[in-house]
């Protein structure tokens, strides 16, 4: 950082380039992802003033990519003057031609007439696909004549675990595990729906944004930031975290009502243009950016 004279770090939670940047007396934000509340000896008043007087010292700024990260952070002892909350932006999804389209109806194993309903996140109990297998089950009982597929795109630790739940579910023929897809153009242009069921972590989910770039409308458990980046018009639905009959219902109710899923295909890319551009983030971040390196 010395040699580089550099006029300001900005970290991704890294404590060591918090520590140099300070060393070297530059000017340091790091930025907040995730959501998680305090827990075991974090509960303790007394740790959360020595943990926020830490921060203090290492960062004169905090970006929070949700306010859910921000009463996070406030809640280990970071003061609400050293935040400043801005949402993720992401680049939109591309358009995909129709011959590739049907390329990847192929490699998914889904047809045309499919009704597609997606999720793309890494395969963590965080995330609950449980409840998304479980929800899909109920779906397909109560709407034989509607041809679902569900499509999982990603990896991790539990993907043998879900594999094995969609079987014993019955879902071995509607479920298929994407893995870890370098291009997700194609599955997103595929889908009807996108789900996401965090339980843990979500601040503004870029799974949703990207989504919302290519025109799907989401359905979204209400944990962390996600209420906020659903918001309250139609581009998506919310449920109670973890409530797989409100998953379920609200897949039904979009499935049956193809107005009500053409309004909300239109409302989702409308949402994405206002709030979740990478234009609209990196403004904000530059902001932070001159007022930083204007004080120094």
């Amino acid at each position: 950082m010395r040699r580089e004279r550099a006029d300001l770090v900005h970290a991704n939670a890294a404590l060591c380039a918090r520590v140099a940047g300070r060393r070297c007396g530059i000017p340091v934000l790091h930025t907040r992802h995730c959501c998680f509340p305090p827990s075991g000896i974090w509960r303790s008043t007394a740790l959360r003033y020595v943990g926020g007087a830490f921060n203090r010292r290492l960062s004169d700024q905090v970006v929070a990519t949700a306010e859910a990260a921000a009463e996070n952070l406030k809640q280990y002892g970071i003061p609400s003057d050293r935040i400043r909350v801005i949402v993720n932006g992401s680049e939109a999804v591309r358009q995909v031609s129709e011959g590739e389209l049907e390329q990847a109806r192929q490699v998914f194993g889904v047809g045309a007439e499919d009704f597609t309903v997606g999720m793309c996140a890494r395969l963590e109990p965080c995330k609950g696909h449980a409840v998304l297998l479980q929800a899909a089950k109920r779906v397909c009982e109560r709407l034989p004549g509607i041809s679902f597929r569900f499509l999982l795109a990603g990896e991790g630790s539990i993907r043998r675990e879900l594999e094995g739940r969609a079987v014993a579910l019955g879902l071995r023929d509607r479920v298929r595990f994407l893995g870890f897809l370098e291009d997700t153009a194609p599955f997103y242009r595929l889908l009807r729906l996108n789900v996401n069921c965090s339980c843990g972590t979500e601040t503004s989910c870029l799974a949703i944004s990207e989504g919302f770039s290519a025109g799907v409308p989401v359905i979204a458990s209400d944990y962390g930031g996600n209420r906020a980046m659903v918001g309250d018009d139609l581009a998506g639905v919310l449920f109670p975290t973890g409530d797989v009959e409100a998953l379920a219902q609200a897949i039904c109710r979009i499935a049956q009502n193809p107005a009500l899923e053409a309004q909300m295909r239109q409302a989702a890319r409308a949402r994405y243009l206002r709030y979740y551009t990478p234009a609209l983030m990196t403004d904000q971040l530059t902001q932070v950016y001159e007022d930083l390196v204007g004080s120094k």
